[in-house]
């Protein structure tokens, strides 16, 4: 009977710490699928040539945002925490990993929290995308990436540290990468991810500050990723502010950037507009602009390149649930290439629909 009683405790014993382990850590299983029909025009530009021709349009299904993420928190007590977060990319189409993607390459981080300060080890989103990533209203072929898309620096640094700090509806924060670190260490020529503290490389680092309270959301962000290619904006000036005026939402933004290579200069402006109106509690309509001016000179201080992209887009976005939702995009894109020697203008309509669903 005694050895039955002690066989009781030591149950009893340990049922207690696995309670209290699982009370004290947390693991999540979370993600976003997207798939839709899309007609995605492309227009190829040759350097050589001057040519800038309308070349055939993806008309297809094919996949949107799709990501799937594994993340988690342990009590340390005195309120500190570990936690750690892993996130990948994948097609939803076919279920393949996105091509040219690392396996987790949207998050990759291991930290400590202890009150209104995080800090994390890995890969994460930089500092431009956490400073005014709030700017961005549409979904597919009217998101409006302003500040990064067709130039503009990387939305992820790697091999880096992230120190985050957010409280009262203020956050801040800022990243440094080692040596040739910045976007999974891709070399100056493309062809390797393996540059990590190479020779000449340089550390890739950035800041931001936000501000939310009310209707109001403000946000300004620099960000240099150390590359020297021309062509490559390496760093860049941005901010963001939106403002709630019930039901409808309005936002702009601007952005600014350079190369800094020591044979040309490449300038980068971005002006971006949206209105978002929740025009019932489930259907929302987002009207968005965007230009972009790309200016380079040689090393003789001559302008030889003077690129410019407009796009107006409407969106609709219908939520069947809070998890899921339904939406379509139209946008009208003209893209104007004016090298030394040529100019070129190209006009192109773009279009989707698609489902979304959050888990």
């Amino acid at each position: 009977m005694r050895h039955f009683n002690k066989k009781i405790i030591a149950l009893a014993a340990l049922s207690a710490f696995t309670g209290f382990a699982q009370a004290a850590s947390s693991v999540t299983v979370y993600g976003r699928f997207d798939v839709g029909y899309a007609r995605l025009p492309s227009a190829v530009y040759n350097d050589k040539t001057g040519a800038f021709t309308q070349s055939h349009s993806f008309k297809q299904v094919s996949s949107g945002d799709v990501r799937l993420g594994i993340k988690g928190s342990e009590d340390l007590g005195n309120g500190m925490a570990a936690t750690f977060q892993l996130e990948g990319r994948f097609d939803g189409d076919t279920g393949e990993k996105s091509v040219g993607r690392t396996f987790f390459d949207r998050e990759s981080t291991v930290g400590l929290k202890f009150g209104a300060s995080h800090v994390r080890f890995g890969r994460s989103i930089s500092a431009f995308e956490q400073g005014i990533s709030f700017i961005d209203v549409g979904r597919r072929y009217s998101a409006y990436g302003n500040y990064n898309e067709t130039y503009g620096v990387a939305t992820r640094h790697s091999n880096a540290m992230f120190y985050n700090y957010s409280k009262n509806g203020f956050s801040a924060g800022a990243d440094i990468t080692t040596k040739g670190g910045f976007n999974d260490g891709v070399n100056l020529d493309g062809t390797s991810r393996i540059n990590e503290a190479a020779l000449n490389s340089k550390i890739a680092w950035g800041a931001f500050a936000k501000y939310k309270a009310d209707n109001l959301e403000l946000g300004l962000a620099y960000q240099d990723d150390g590359v020297q290619t021309a062509g490559k904006i390496r760093s860049e000036l941005g901010i963001g502010v939106s403002y709630k005026f019930a039901p409808v939402t309005v936002g702009v933004s601007y952005a600014q950037g350079k190369d800094d290579v020591a044979t040309s200069e490449s300038k980068l402006r971005n002006y971006g507009a949206f209105i978002s109106a929740k025009i019932t509690p489930m259907d929302t309509v987002n009207v968005i602009y965007r230009t972009e001016q790309l200016k380079t000179k040689n090393a003789l201080g001559e302008q030889t390149r003077d690129d410019k992209i407009n796009r107006i887009a409407l969106g609709y976005i219908h939520d069947i649930s809070k998890r899921t939702s339904v939406y379509a995009d139209v946008g009208r894109t003209k893209r104007t290439i004016n090298v030394t020697t040529s100019k070129a203008d190209v006009k192109s309509t773009g279009y989707d629909f698609g489902i979304r669903h959050y888990f």
